[in-house]
């Protein structure tokens, strides 16, 4: 039988029997008597309620609720049906000076809620999340930290977005975990990173939540060994590849001390490759999805951030996501016409041959071939700097064209031959490109850069019109067949390839949204294509462009 309690006796009197009916209801066995509507939990809740009671009668009467909610489902029904418990537990939560009460209460909503759903939600709705991290926020009781953050992992992994706070400070949070054992939290930090709107809070004005997050990321990075943290790592590159293509992300660019976080990843250097490789991917996913302006683009190359992607990719250590991202980010440099020229200065050329010549990863190839292409794209001088001293990267694209399957990658080698042309010409006559083309042939098979070229950009009009490339591809053969020379070339590629006509007829169509001057260097291919002995799907057309 449990020992016997008169609520309505002085402090003195049912201190010592609250503190004998808690270590009774400690036991297994026992806990299950407190059962019942009219039992001693709604008493317990009573005592707490009165306000005159000391410190002494509510610390014991928490130590109750602890014990006998503990894995005692039909217990923690009868706390949450009672419209007394969310009050008193608030109150005992915000005790100034009462570090023993703030603690334990939170021992008592740890076993109330756990393996035990319905306590979840309810402590999401009834608004305990923002009281939880304000004790975290306060850094004081370090037991009440502890199972503020138990509690949290366990509400987060089962609640939905709906019943977070609008206010949400998740920053207090990861500055919290940041200074404990942070491979204890993973599972915590794994949970709250599921919701869109704690993603979102981590680009706030003070980008307080995103820093102490990296600082986690860095931290987790050093124990690698747990199969768990390694889980968490991977989770934190994916919400790094996220929150870094929100239109908020661009402001971190003026927050100098996450740059240089972010680039001190890139340069680290240690004796364990796998916590170098997950810091230098995540610090060039980050600073490559600034670079989406001139501006942007001109701060990163100011902070040599391109002479530290280039190193990577030569290193032999490198891993793939290492080469991917490092590629990226000279990408997104490239795209910038005022930095091609720098790019090319200090090696990028060979940084592209390196990802082309990737026998691994079909993302390493493509990223490899895109950087090529933007390297020459409207810029002359780079263009000739690769069919002079670069030319072995055609030779690797016409290499892959044969020997891979991937179509993004075929596309690819279509586009970095079409920008060649389009490149070329912005200094050569029609002739003048013929020529130069011509003469120069690849060292691994008997063909001139200009059968090449216009084998591969017709291959290139062959796949589907979604993928865009059609502009690109038409304006590319428009020039070459300034020359007419070339024209005969081209006709046995309609022969060869029948379905060029398709997509020429379909770029004519109305509903496909191609503007008109592309359309118009359709027509003239059309019209120099169609003589008297051409394909008769070919003169259909033709009639249909008069």
């Amino acid at each position: 039988m449990l020992p016997q309690i008169n609520f309505s006796g002085s402090d003195e009197e049912i201190t010592p029997c609250l503190s004998d009916l808690a270590r009774a209801v400690a036991d297994d066995g026992r806990r299950q008597e407190l059962a019942g509507v009219d039992g001693p939990l709604t008493n317990i809740l009573g005592l707490l309620s009165q306000s005159s009671r000391s410190s002494a009668v509510k610390f014991q009467c928490l130590r109750v609720l602890a014990n006998a909610c503990a894995d005692n489902d039909q217990n923690r029904q009868i706390l949450l049906d009672d419209p007394r418990f969310n009050v008193v537990m608030n109150n005992c939560l915000d005790q100034p000076g009462e570090d023993k009460i703030c603690s334990t209460a939170t021992i008592v909503l740890f076993n109330f809620c756990n393996d035990y759903e319905p306590a979840q939600e309810y402590l999401a709705s009834r608004g305990f999340i923002p009281v939880f991290l304000e004790i975290v926020k306060q850094k004081q009781n370090a037991t009440a930290i502890t199972y503020c953050l138990l509690i949290l992992d366990l509400v987060f992994a089962n609640i939905t977005e709906e019943l977070l706070p609008s206010e949400l400070q998740i920053h207090f949070l990861f500055e919290a975990i940041a200074e404990t054992e942070v491979a204890e939290h993973v599972s915590l930090i794994s949970n709250v990173l599921t919701f869109p709107m704690v993603r979102q809070s981590l680009l706030d004005n003070s980008h307080k939540g995103l820093t102490s997050l990296c600082r986690i990321y860095e931290l987790l990075c050093n124990a690698l060994d747990d199969d768990a943290v390694l889980d968490a790592v991977k989770r934190f590159l994916v919400v790094f590849t996220e929150i870094s293509g929100m239109e908020a992300f661009v402001n971190t660019e003026s927050d100098e001390d996450l740059i240089l976080f972010w680039r001190s990843w890139i340069v680290s250097e240690d004796e364990n490759l796998d916590k170098v490789s997950y810091l230098r991917t995540a610090g060039l996913v980050l600073l490559g999805n600034l670079c989406i302006s001139k501006q942007s683009c001109d701060n990163m190359i100011a902070r040599n951030i391109h002479l530290d992607a280039i190193k990577i990719i030569s290193a032999p250590s490198s891993r793939i996501s290492e080469l991917y991202s490092a590629g990226g980010i000279l990408k997104n440099m490239a795209i910038s016409d005022a930095n091609k020229q720098n790019l090319a200065d200090h090696g990028a050329f060979t940084s592209a041959l390196r990802l082309i010549q990737n026998e691994t990863a079909a993302q390493v190839v493509f990223t490899g071939l895109g950087l090529a292409r933007l390297l020459i794209s409207n810029s002359y001088e780079n263009a000739n700097k690769l069919m002079q001293t670069n030319i072995s990267i055609l030779e690797s694209a016409n290499d892959i064209y044969t020997a891979r399957t991937e179509q993004s990658v075929k596309i690819e080698i279509g586009r970095l031959f079409s920008a060649l042309i389009r490149s070329l010409a912005l200094e050569l006559t029609g002739d003048e490109l013929t020529v130069f083309l011509s003469s120069s042939k690849l060292k691994n098979c008997n063909t001139t850069i200009l059968q090449l070229s216009i084998s591969m950009i017709c291959d290139l009009i062959t796949v589907p019109l979604q993928t865009g490339v059609i502009p690109e591809a038409t304006v590319a053969l428009a020039l070459l067949f300034q020359s007419n020379s070339n024209r005969t070339l081209m006709r046995s590629q309609v022969i060869e390839k029948p379905e060029i006509v398709d997509r020429l007829d379909e770029a004519l169509g109305e509903e496909n949204g191609i503007d008109e001057k592309v359309k118009s260097n359709v027509r003239t291919l059309v019209l120099l294509l169609a003589d008297e002995g051409a394909d008769n799907r070919l003169l259909e057309l033709l009639k249909k462009v008069n």
